[in-house]
Protein backbone atom coordinates (compact mmCIF):
# COMPACT_ATOMS: atom_id res chain seq x y z
CA UNK A 1 0.00 0.00 0.00
CA UNK A 2 1.31 2.95 -0.88
CA UNK A 3 1.85 5.73 1.63
CA UNK A 4 0.22 9.27 1.18
CA UNK A 5 2.44 11.80 1.70
CA UNK A 6 2.49 14.38 5.10
CA UNK A 7 -0.79 16.88 4.78
CA UNK A 8 -2.98 14.75 2.65
CA UNK A 9 -5.17 14.00 5.54
CA UNK A 10 -5.24 16.79 7.47
CA UNK A 11 -6.98 17.13 10.52
CA UNK A 12 -8.94 20.84 11.00
CA UNK A 13 -8.00 20.40 14.84
CA UNK A 14 -6.79 24.21 15.18
CA UNK A 15 -8.47 26.16 17.98
CA UNK A 16 -6.86 29.95 18.64
CA UNK A 17 -8.00 29.64 22.46
CA UNK A 18 -10.42 32.90 22.71
CA UNK A 19 -13.05 31.47 25.20
CA UNK A 20 -15.40 34.43 23.74
CA UNK A 21 -14.37 34.10 20.27
CA UNK A 22 -13.69 30.83 18.89
CA UNK A 23 -13.94 28.28 15.72
CA UNK A 24 -16.54 25.47 16.56
CA UNK A 25 -13.80 22.83 16.36
CA UNK A 26 -12.23 23.61 19.79
CA UNK A 27 -13.57 24.24 23.08
CA UNK A 28 -11.43 26.12 25.71
CA UNK A 29 -12.13 26.60 29.02
CA UNK A 30 -10.02 27.59 32.34
CA UNK A 31 -10.34 26.85 35.82
CA UNK A 32 -8.87 28.43 39.29
CA UNK A 33 -7.42 25.39 41.16
CA UNK A 34 -8.24 26.88 44.92
CA UNK A 35 -10.26 29.70 46.19
CA UNK A 36 -7.69 30.54 48.88
CA UNK A 37 -5.92 32.57 47.17
CA UNK A 38 -8.97 35.00 46.07
CA UNK A 39 -9.59 34.64 49.64
CA UNK A 40 -6.61 35.96 51.75
CA UNK A 41 -6.47 38.91 48.79
CA UNK A 42 -9.49 39.84 49.59
CA UNK A 43 -8.81 39.45 53.38
CA UNK A 44 -5.72 41.50 52.88
CA UNK A 45 -7.81 44.22 50.49
CA UNK A 46 -10.52 44.66 53.79
CA UNK A 47 -7.15 44.68 56.66
CA UNK A 48 -5.70 47.37 54.60
CA UNK A 49 -8.74 49.35 54.54
CA UNK A 50 -9.38 49.25 58.40
CA UNK A 51 -6.03 49.05 59.12
CA UNK A 52 -3.61 50.74 57.14
CA UNK A 53 -0.08 48.74 57.16
CA UNK A 54 2.98 48.37 55.93
CA UNK A 55 2.69 44.57 55.66
CA UNK A 56 -0.71 44.28 54.53
CA UNK A 57 -0.01 46.08 51.28
CA UNK A 58 3.36 44.13 50.78
CA UNK A 59 1.52 40.74 50.92
CA UNK A 60 -1.53 42.06 48.90
CA UNK A 61 1.21 43.49 46.09
CA UNK A 62 2.84 39.84 46.54
CA UNK A 63 -0.21 37.85 46.25
CA UNK A 64 -1.88 40.11 44.16
CA UNK A 65 0.48 40.74 41.45
CA UNK A 66 1.20 36.90 41.37
CA UNK A 67 -2.46 36.44 40.81
CA UNK A 68 -2.22 39.11 38.31
CA UNK A 69 0.45 37.10 36.50
CA UNK A 70 -1.16 33.75 36.30
CA UNK A 71 -4.34 35.00 34.93
CA UNK A 72 -2.72 37.15 32.20
CA UNK A 73 -0.20 34.09 31.27
CA UNK A 74 -3.71 31.57 31.57
CA UNK A 75 -4.84 33.75 29.21
CA UNK A 76 -1.85 33.82 27.00
CA UNK A 77 -2.08 29.63 26.66
CA UNK A 78 -5.89 29.43 25.93
CA UNK A 79 -5.85 31.67 23.17
CA UNK A 80 -2.09 31.03 21.37
CA UNK A 81 -2.23 27.36 21.69
CA UNK A 82 -3.15 25.38 18.48
CA UNK A 83 -3.25 21.67 17.40
CA UNK A 84 -3.07 20.02 14.47
CA UNK A 85 -2.55 16.54 13.37
CA UNK A 86 -1.70 14.76 10.13
CA UNK A 87 -2.08 11.47 9.18
CA UNK A 88 0.37 9.23 7.19
CA UNK A 89 -2.17 6.72 6.22
CA UNK A 90 -5.85 6.73 4.72
CA UNK A 91 -6.48 3.35 5.48
CA UNK A 92 -4.36 -0.02 6.42
CA UNK A 93 -3.87 -3.58 6.74
CA UNK A 94 -2.94 -5.38 9.47
CA UNK A 95 0.64 -5.36 10.25
CA UNK A 96 1.42 -1.71 8.29
CA UNK A 97 3.05 0.99 10.20
CA UNK A 98 1.09 4.01 11.18
CA UNK A 99 2.30 7.52 11.49
CA UNK A 100 0.74 10.17 12.42
CA UNK A 101 2.53 14.35 12.46
CA UNK A 102 1.43 16.25 15.11
CA UNK A 103 2.14 20.44 15.90
CA UNK A 104 1.82 21.91 18.85
CA UNK A 105 2.06 26.00 18.10
CA UNK A 106 2.18 28.76 20.54
CA UNK A 107 1.15 31.65 19.11
CA UNK A 108 1.01 33.48 22.59
CA UNK A 109 3.84 35.29 24.65
CA UNK A 110 3.98 32.87 27.89
CA UNK A 111 5.68 29.46 27.82
CA UNK A 112 3.47 26.82 27.83
CA UNK A 113 6.25 24.69 29.96
CA UNK A 114 4.42 21.37 29.88
CA UNK A 115 1.27 20.35 27.66
CA UNK A 116 -0.32 16.95 28.31
CA UNK A 117 -1.71 15.89 25.27
CA UNK A 118 -4.20 13.17 25.56
CA UNK A 119 -5.63 10.86 23.02
CA UNK A 120 -8.92 9.53 23.17
CA UNK A 121 -8.37 7.10 19.89
CA UNK A 122 -9.88 3.94 19.71
CA UNK A 123 -7.31 2.06 17.51
CA UNK A 124 -5.82 -0.77 19.69
CA UNK A 125 -1.86 -0.40 21.02
CA UNK A 126 -1.77 2.93 19.70
CA UNK A 127 -1.60 6.17 21.29
CA UNK A 128 -0.31 10.28 20.51
CA UNK A 129 -0.65 10.55 24.61
CA UNK A 130 2.40 12.46 25.67
CA UNK A 131 3.97 15.62 27.41
CA UNK A 132 5.30 18.56 25.74
CA UNK A 133 6.78 21.90 26.16
CA UNK A 134 6.43 24.73 23.55
CA UNK A 135 8.10 28.09 24.21
CA UNK A 136 6.26 31.67 23.62
CA UNK A 137 5.48 32.41 19.16
CA UNK A 138 7.24 28.42 19.16
CA UNK A 139 6.29 25.44 17.50
CA UNK A 140 7.10 22.15 18.31
CA UNK A 141 6.73 18.83 16.12
CA UNK A 142 6.81 14.89 16.59
CA UNK A 143 5.99 11.96 15.53
CA UNK A 144 3.93 9.18 16.22
CA UNK A 145 4.53 5.29 15.19
CA UNK A 146 2.15 2.19 16.06
CA UNK A 147 1.37 -0.83 14.03
CA UNK A 148 -1.74 -1.80 13.15
CA UNK A 149 -2.63 -4.93 15.08
CA UNK A 150 -6.10 -5.59 14.56
CA UNK A 151 -8.93 -5.24 11.85
CA UNK A 152 -11.85 -2.85 12.13
CA UNK A 153 -13.31 0.09 11.66
CA UNK A 154 -11.37 2.68 14.33
CA UNK A 155 -11.24 6.33 14.89
CA UNK A 156 -8.33 8.32 16.01
CA UNK A 157 -9.29 11.16 17.89
CA UNK A 158 -10.84 13.20 19.52
CA UNK A 159 -8.16 15.10 20.88
CA UNK A 160 -7.58 17.00 24.24
CA UNK A 161 -4.69 19.11 25.55
CA UNK A 162 -4.34 20.47 29.50
CA UNK A 163 -1.81 23.18 30.75
CA UNK A 164 -1.63 25.96 33.24
CA UNK A 165 0.25 28.79 34.40
CA UNK A 166 3.67 28.45 36.74
CA UNK A 167 2.35 29.10 39.81
CA UNK A 168 -0.39 26.30 39.53
CA UNK A 169 -3.08 28.79 40.05
CA UNK A 170 -5.14 27.85 36.35
CA UNK A 171 -5.68 24.51 34.70
CA UNK A 172 -6.40 25.08 30.80
CA UNK A 173 -8.57 22.44 29.11
CA UNK A 174 -8.82 22.67 25.12
CA UNK A 175 -10.83 20.04 23.57
CA UNK A 176 -10.60 19.02 19.63
CA UNK A 177 -13.75 16.76 18.78
CA UNK A 178 -12.67 16.33 15.15
CA UNK A 179 -11.47 12.90 14.36
CA UNK A 180 -10.72 10.41 11.30
CA UNK A 181 -11.89 7.24 10.68
CA UNK A 182 -9.27 4.64 9.97
CA UNK A 183 -10.14 1.02 8.20
CA UNK A 184 -7.42 -1.56 8.95
CA UNK A 185 -8.17 -4.69 6.81
CA UNK A 186 -7.44 -8.27 7.23
CA UNK A 187 -3.82 -9.20 6.06
CA UNK A 188 -3.11 -10.66 2.77
CA UNK A 189 -1.14 -13.76 3.06
CA UNK A 190 0.57 -15.24 -0.11
CA UNK A 191 -1.13 -18.95 -0.59
CA UNK A 192 0.34 -22.19 -2.39
CA UNK A 193 -1.11 -23.20 -5.99
CA UNK A 194 -5.05 -23.65 -6.07
CA UNK A 195 -6.71 -25.73 -8.74
CA UNK A 196 -10.38 -24.08 -8.88
CA UNK A 197 -12.56 -27.41 -10.65
CA UNK A 198 -14.99 -26.27 -13.19
CA UNK A 199 -18.03 -27.04 -12.73
CA UNK A 200 -21.11 -28.33 -15.38
CA UNK A 201 -20.70 -29.77 -18.66
CA UNK A 202 -17.05 -29.80 -20.24
CA UNK A 203 -15.62 -26.93 -21.49
CA UNK A 204 -17.48 -24.64 -19.03
CA UNK A 205 -15.08 -21.97 -16.44
CA UNK A 206 -12.93 -21.32 -19.24
CA UNK A 207 -12.50 -17.71 -19.43
CA UNK A 208 -13.60 -15.85 -22.31
CA UNK A 209 -10.69 -14.79 -24.84
CA UNK A 210 -9.04 -11.65 -24.74
CA UNK A 211 -10.39 -9.94 -28.07
CA UNK A 212 -13.87 -10.73 -26.37
CA UNK A 213 -16.02 -7.38 -25.22
CA UNK A 214 -18.47 -9.26 -23.77
CA UNK A 215 -18.45 -11.99 -21.02
CA UNK A 216 -20.64 -14.03 -22.91
CA UNK A 217 -23.37 -13.81 -25.39
CA UNK A 218 -26.45 -14.16 -23.78
CA UNK A 219 -28.01 -11.01 -21.46
CA UNK A 220 -30.25 -11.88 -18.81
CA UNK A 221 -31.24 -8.35 -17.84
CA UNK A 222 -30.11 -5.03 -16.95
CA UNK A 223 -29.04 -3.38 -13.86
CA UNK A 224 -27.90 0.02 -12.67
CA UNK A 225 -24.44 1.24 -13.75
CA UNK A 226 -21.99 0.80 -10.71
CA UNK A 227 -18.29 2.08 -10.62
CA UNK A 228 -16.01 -0.65 -11.93
CA UNK A 229 -18.19 -1.37 -14.53
CA UNK A 230 -16.90 -1.95 -17.99
CA UNK A 231 -18.25 0.62 -20.38
CA UNK A 232 -18.79 -2.29 -22.74
CA UNK A 233 -21.77 -3.63 -20.59
CA UNK A 234 -23.74 -0.48 -21.12
CA UNK A 235 -26.91 -1.12 -22.43
CA UNK A 236 -27.92 2.34 -24.11
CA UNK A 237 -31.73 1.69 -25.00
CA UNK A 238 -32.29 1.17 -21.53
CA UNK A 239 -29.87 3.82 -20.45
CA UNK A 240 -31.62 6.59 -22.72
CA UNK A 241 -35.00 5.61 -21.78
CA UNK A 242 -34.53 6.02 -18.16
CA UNK A 243 -32.14 8.86 -18.42
CA UNK A 244 -29.40 6.85 -15.98
CA UNK A 245 -27.24 4.51 -17.02
CA UNK A 246 -27.85 0.93 -17.16
CA UNK A 247 -25.49 -2.35 -17.79
CA UNK A 248 -26.43 -5.40 -18.76
CA UNK A 249 -26.59 -8.93 -16.58
CA UNK A 250 -25.26 -11.64 -18.21
CA UNK A 251 -26.08 -15.85 -17.99
CA UNK A 252 -22.02 -16.48 -16.71
CA UNK A 253 -20.78 -20.13 -16.46
CA UNK A 254 -20.85 -21.09 -12.73
CA UNK A 255 -17.06 -21.84 -12.69
CA UNK A 256 -16.07 -18.30 -14.75
CA UNK A 257 -16.73 -17.12 -11.16
CA UNK A 258 -15.08 -16.81 -8.01
CA UNK A 259 -17.57 -17.08 -4.72
CA UNK A 260 -15.85 -16.98 -1.13
CA UNK A 261 -18.49 -18.57 1.20
CA UNK A 262 -17.72 -17.54 5.12
CA UNK A 263 -19.72 -19.15 7.26
CA UNK A 264 -19.59 -16.85 10.70
CA UNK A 265 -22.21 -18.40 12.91
CA UNK A 266 -20.81 -17.59 16.67
CA UNK A 267 -21.16 -21.46 17.77
CA UNK A 268 -19.00 -23.00 15.36
CA UNK A 269 -16.03 -20.58 16.47
CA UNK A 270 -13.40 -21.52 18.58
CA UNK A 271 -9.98 -20.21 19.81
CA UNK A 272 -9.76 -15.87 20.87
CA UNK A 273 -7.44 -13.21 18.93
CA UNK A 274 -5.43 -13.98 16.29
CA UNK A 275 -5.63 -18.05 17.32
CA UNK A 276 -9.24 -17.81 16.69
CA UNK A 277 -11.11 -19.83 13.94
CA UNK A 278 -12.89 -16.22 13.08
CA UNK A 279 -9.56 -14.51 12.41
CA UNK A 280 -8.15 -17.37 10.38
CA UNK A 281 -11.63 -17.80 8.25
CA UNK A 282 -11.35 -14.13 7.61
CA UNK A 283 -7.51 -13.92 6.29
CA UNK A 284 -8.03 -17.03 4.02
CA UNK A 285 -11.41 -15.22 2.54
CA UNK A 286 -9.36 -12.23 2.06
CA UNK A 287 -6.67 -13.84 0.59
CA UNK A 288 -8.58 -16.04 -1.82
CA UNK A 289 -10.34 -13.15 -2.89
CA UNK A 290 -7.33 -11.26 -4.02
CA UNK A 291 -6.16 -14.28 -5.43
CA UNK A 292 -9.20 -14.02 -7.71
CA UNK A 293 -9.24 -10.30 -8.70
CA UNK A 294 -5.24 -10.57 -9.70
CA UNK A 295 -6.15 -14.31 -11.98
CA UNK A 296 -8.90 -11.61 -13.58
CA UNK A 297 -12.15 -13.38 -12.29
CA UNK A 298 -14.71 -12.00 -11.16
CA UNK A 299 -15.13 -12.63 -6.92
CA UNK A 300 -17.90 -12.20 -5.45
CA UNK A 301 -18.52 -12.75 -1.48
CA UNK A 302 -21.47 -14.22 0.51
CA UNK A 303 -21.20 -14.20 4.69
CA UNK A 304 -23.61 -13.13 7.77
CA UNK A 305 -21.95 -12.05 10.30
CA UNK A 306 -24.37 -9.49 12.51
CA UNK A 307 -25.79 -9.12 9.30
CA UNK A 308 -25.90 -10.62 5.48
CA UNK A 309 -23.07 -9.26 3.28
CA UNK A 310 -23.52 -10.06 -0.41
CA UNK A 311 -21.38 -8.95 -2.74
CA UNK A 312 -21.89 -9.87 -6.42
CA UNK A 313 -18.86 -11.03 -8.47
CA UNK A 314 -17.42 -8.36 -10.57
CA UNK A 315 -13.51 -7.64 -11.38
CA UNK A 316 -11.36 -4.69 -10.66
CA UNK A 317 -9.73 -2.58 -7.91
CA UNK A 318 -13.08 -1.32 -6.32
CA UNK A 319 -14.25 -4.42 -6.10
CA UNK A 320 -11.07 -5.73 -3.96
CA UNK A 321 -11.91 -2.58 -1.63
CA UNK A 322 -15.10 -3.48 -1.27
CA UNK A 323 -14.21 -6.97 -0.17
CA UNK A 324 -11.73 -6.15 2.14
CA UNK A 325 -14.47 -3.52 3.67
CA UNK A 326 -16.57 -6.13 4.18
CA UNK A 327 -14.47 -8.32 5.76
CA UNK A 328 -12.49 -6.03 7.63
CA UNK A 329 -15.97 -5.16 9.69
CA UNK A 330 -17.65 -8.16 10.26
CA UNK A 331 -18.40 -10.13 13.30
CA UNK A 332 -19.45 -13.10 13.97
CA UNK A 333 -23.66 -13.85 14.46
CA UNK A 334 -26.35 -16.29 15.29
CA UNK A 335 -26.96 -17.43 11.69
CA UNK A 336 -25.49 -19.98 9.83
CA UNK A 337 -24.38 -19.25 6.18
CA UNK A 338 -26.36 -22.12 5.37
CA UNK A 339 -29.45 -20.61 6.31
CA UNK A 340 -28.81 -17.15 5.17
CA UNK A 341 -28.01 -18.31 1.60
CA UNK A 342 -31.53 -20.06 1.42
CA UNK A 343 -33.62 -17.84 3.12
CA UNK A 344 -31.99 -15.15 1.41
CA UNK A 345 -32.96 -16.40 -2.36
CA UNK A 346 -30.41 -14.50 -4.09
CA UNK A 347 -28.54 -16.45 -6.65
CA UNK A 348 -24.67 -17.22 -6.85
CA UNK A 349 -24.21 -17.37 -10.35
Amino acid sequence: MAALPFGKKRWPASCRGNVDLRPPTCTASYRLNSRLLPTLVGLLLLLQLALPYRGWMILLAVLGGGWLVSYLWTRSLVRGLQLTREMRFGWAQVGDRLQERLTLINNGWAPALWVEVLDHSDLPDYTVSSVRYVGGHDTTQWHVDGICTRRGLFTLGPTSLQTGDPLGLYTVHLYYPDSAALLVTPPILPLPAIQVAPGGQAGEGRRPRAATLERTVSAAGVRDYLPGDSLHWVHWPTSAHRDRLFVRLFDNLPAGHWWVLLDMERRVQVGEGWDSTEEHAIVLAASLASRGLQRGHAVGLMTHGQTLTWLPPRTGPSQRLAILRALARIAPGPRPLAESASSDGRGLA
